[in-house]
Parts: C-alpha cells; sequence; structure tokens
C-alpha cells in the first residue's frame, strides 16, 4: 500500500505545478456541486412527497366529510362502493394517496370500499382501525377510514414541474462551477505568474546578481511576500558587501604590521638599522596588534559557533562600573572629557561574567571617547527596566549616520562619514554584540546625528534578583 502511494505520488510530482494546483481546486469544486446539487434535488423532492402527504391528509379529510353525509342521508353503508365508483373518489384517490392504500371499513371493521377488490369483506384488527380516520355521526363511531402513505405517482404535472426544477438546479450548478473555474484560472494564473518571477529571481540571485528584485503590484499576501523576498536580497546585499569589505579590512589590518614587521627585520638583517631598543620596541609593538587582531577574530568564532567559556556569578554593578569609571577618569580628563555616573546603590545583582562585561564597558568607553570632541561629556547610567538591569552609554560625540547605524556592530565597518572604528582592531562593538548575548542579554545603538550616540546594554536579572 506504502508503495502505491510512494508510486503514485512520484507519478503525480511530474504533472506541471500550474495543472495539479488546478486540479487541486477545480476537483473539489465540482465534487462539491455535484454532492450539493444531489442534496437539494433530494431535499426538494422530499418537500415536495412531504406537500403531497399533506394534501392526501387534506383529502382524506374532506372524504370523511362526504362519508359522514352518505351516512347521515342513508342511515348506513349500503351502496357506497358504488357511490365512490360514481363520484369519481377512486381514481382521485389513487392519484393522491396512491392505489391500495386507502380503505373504508364499517363499524364492525369489516371493509367495504376498497381500490383493492381482494380484501374487500376482510374485518380489520383494531389496531388497524386505531390508525384510520375515524367517521362518526351523532357522536358515534360508525366506521373508518384509513390512509396508506402517498405514494410515488406524481402527475404528469407534477413531474415536469419537478424536472424543471431539477434542470433549474443543473443549470445554477454549471453556471457556479464555470464561475469558480474562471475564478480559480484567475486567481492561479496570477499565482503562476508570481512563482515564474520568483523562481527566476532566484536563480538569477543565485547566479550573484543580487542588486535583482521582484516587482511588487499588491497589497496582500503575494505582494507581502514579494516585498519580504525583496527585503531579504538587500540584506543580503549588505552582507555580502559588509563580508567583502571585512576580508580587504583584515588584509589591509594584517598588511600594516606586517610591512613595518618586515622592513625593520630587513633593516636590521642588512644592518641599515641598529638593532636598539626603539627599534625592537616598534617591532614589538606591532606584533602585539597582530596578537590582538587574531584574539579578536578567534573570540568572535568561539562566540559565534557557542564555545566561548562565561564564568557566571552574581556581581554588583554600582561597584563594578564605579571601578571602570575611576580606571578611566584619568584618561578622560587629559582629553578634557567629562565623565557622569549615576548608579543606584540598591540595584538587584546580575549573573555576568565579570571580565567580559568589562571588556564591553570599556569598549564602549573607548568607542565613546574617541567620537566626543575635547569639553564634551560622557555619561554611564544604569537603570532597572521591565525586569532587566539597563547600562546606557551616552556622548555629545559627532553622532552616527542613520544610514550607518544598522551595521555599527558589524566587524570592521566603516562609515563612509566617519569612520566607526579607530585605532583598535576594528571589532570593539561587534565582540561587545556577541559577548552581550552570550548572557542572554541584548545591545542596541540610537544617534542623532551631531547630538551623540547611546549604546544600551540589556542585562537579565539574577534568580534572587527577580524577586526583588
Amino acid at each position: 500500500m506504502a508503495w502505491a502511494i510512494s508510486s503514485w505520488a512520484s507519478k503525480l510530482s511530474r504533472v506541471p505545478f500550474y495543472f495539479r494546483l488546478m486540479g487541486a481546486a477545480t476537483v473539489p469544486l465540482i465534487a462539491v456541486l455535484v454532492v450539493i446539487h444531489f442534496l437539494t434535488n433530494q431535499a426538494l423532492t422530499s418537500q415536495f412527497q412531504r406537500f403531497q402527504i399533506e394534501r392526501g391528509r387534506a383529502l382524506a379529510q374532506g372524504v370523511v366529510g362526504i362519508l359522514i353525509n352518505y351516512y347521515q342521508m342513508r342511515g348506513d353503508w349500503e351502496g357506497v362502493q358504488v357511490f365512490f365508483d360514481s363520484q369519481g373518489l377512486n381514481a382521485v384517490l389513487q392519484q393522491r394517496i396512491g392505489e391500495g392504500s386507502f380503505i373504508v371499513a364499517d363499524e364492525g371493521g369489516k371493509v367495504i370500499v376498497s381500490a383493492d377488490q381482494a380484501i374487500l369483506g376482510r374485518v380489520l384488527a383494531e389496531e388497524q382501525l386505531q390508525e384510520g380516520l375515524p367517521i362518526e355521526v351523532d357522536d358515534k363511531k360508525v366506521g373508518s377510514f384509513l390512509v396508506g402513505p402517498v405514494a410515488d405517482n406524481f402527475s404528469p404535472a407534477e413531474e415536469r414541474f419537478l424536472a424543471s426544477l431539477n434542470g433549474s438546479i443543473w443549470i445554477i450548478g454549471a453556471i457556479g462551477a464555470v464561475l469558480g473555474i474562471l475564478l480559480i484560472l484567475l486567481l492561479y494564473g496570477q499565482l503562476a505568474v508570481f512563482v515564474r518571477r520568483f523562481s527566476q529571481a532566484a536563480d538569477k540571485i543565485a547566479g550573484g546578481a543580487l542588486d535583482h528584485r521582484i516587482p511588487v503590484w499588491s497589497q496582500d499576501e503575494i505582494g507581502q511576500l514579494a516585498h519580504t523576498f525583496n527585503e531579504m536580497v538587500a540584506k543580503l546585499q549588505v552582507v555580502q558587501q559588509l563580508r567583502s569589505n571585512m576580508i580587504a579590512d583584515i588584509a589591509h589590518e594584517l598588511r600594516t604590521p606586517l610591512t613595518v614587521i618586515r622592513t625593520n627585520l630587513e633593516a636590521l638583517t642588512s644592518g641599515t638599522l641598529p638593532a636598539s631598543n626603539e627599534t625592537l620596541c616598534a617591532v614589538y609593538k606591532h606584533t602585539l596588534l597582530l596578537s590582538r587582531l587574531i584574539d579578536d577574530l578567534m573570540e568572535l568564532h568561539l562566540m559565534e559557533g557557542g564555545g566561548l567559556p562565561l564564568h557566571l556569578q552574581e556581581a554588583n554593578l554600582a561597584e563594578l562600573i564605579q571601578g571602570i569609571a575611576t580606571h578611566v577618569k584619568p584618561s578622560f580628563e587629559n582629553q578634557g572629557l567629562r565623565l557622569t555616573v549615576r548608579v543606584p546603590l540598591d540595584l538587584p545583582p546580575v549573573a555576568v561574567d565579570v571580565e567580559r562585561l568589562e571588556q564591553v564597558l570599556l569598549n564602549l568607553l573607548a568607542n565613546a571617547q574617541h567620537h566626543t570632541p575635547n569639553g564634551g561629556r560622557i555619561a554611564i547610567d544604569v537603570v532597572r527596566c521591565n525586569g532587566e538591569t539597563q547600562i546606557r552609554v551616552s556622548d555629545s560625540g559627532c553622532g552616527i549616520p542613520p544610514q550607518d547605524l544598522p551595521y555599527v556592530f558589524e566587524r570592521f565597518y566603516r562609515a563612509e562619514s566617519s569612520s566607526l572604528i579607530h585605532n583598535g582592531t576594528g571589532l570593539g562593538l561587534a565582540i561587545a554584540k556577541g559577548l552581550i548575548e552570550a548572557h542572554g542579554g541584548r545591545i542596541c545603538a540610537e544617534s542623532q546625528l551631531g547630538q551623540g550616540a547611546t549604546f544600551t546594554v540589556s542585562l537579565p536579572l539574577a534568580k534572587n534578583g527577580q524577586e526583588l
């Protein structure tokens, strides 16, 4: 069974998607219309039969009235069969109620009138008589009139009426099917066009044409998908450009110290440069720069792979930040910068790797120092917000252009208007972002050009701090 289903599915997959989609829509549509037609026809026939039964019952009540008048005039049932035949009641009852389905019995239960001549004279049981309509004269039961179920004996006019209704139902169903199929063709035609354009766009993008976009011609789900696809391609284009820039920046960052080291070593080995402490210190300084760049890249690699070890412990943020401020304050004062620290003393503890958090805050402060002119200010504010502890490092520097703000945490990202990295390795903000996310927190940047920037670090509270 499973093999047969798999084989059938394999054969079906060879059919073009458009035809499979059309079949998946039209087959249920036609099936539903057929079922609706069948049920409507059945309901119509049933209702018409019910109407016929009710009319037969009403006719039976009229016949009972005729029989009562007959009995009152004659005083007995003699000649009632002839009366039925002469009045044409047999034909009417047979047409409306069904042949052989009506009986007139006298007060003793003897059959005196029936379309079925074979049961004339038969005496019916009391249980059978109770199913009929009583014939009463002067409050005395003088007989019974029994009517059976109405048979499917529609008259020619009724047959034509039902056939006309049935034909109308078929016509309405056919019109509905045609309109439904046309609508499906229209909608699925648009979907097929979009799928074809989507496939062509994907092929071009796979070939490296990241500037290709899908035209958005509607505001429905298809248009939203096209818009989302275009946004994805735009981000891929930016990432591709960032990757290319990153490779170029890494090569540049490696080339500069290597060139200095090679030049100095060549001069030392040829004797054109004396092996003095100054020369050796210059070579050593550039080897440290190379080592720091390699360490930063390795740290980023470990963070992306989830292999960076963290030694979490409950830390007092007030003491930690005051210690960092004391460490950087002399450097800030030499540059004419004013550092302000606002940290509540009753902050709940946070679970962090103290050394890693210090590394993040020092990176943010160094970045703020580099972009703030003499006489500017830098502030560290710590607040509680929505069950988190937020550390905000703000400055009054030049700010970050809006087009560069989404990429400040990318590796080696350089803004066109101003460098977002300085004489370090160019990985400080990227490392800061990775370290904070490794703590289960997040980091973001806000800025207005010419009015400074604010970097916000959000950290979850320690378990015992969540109840404070």
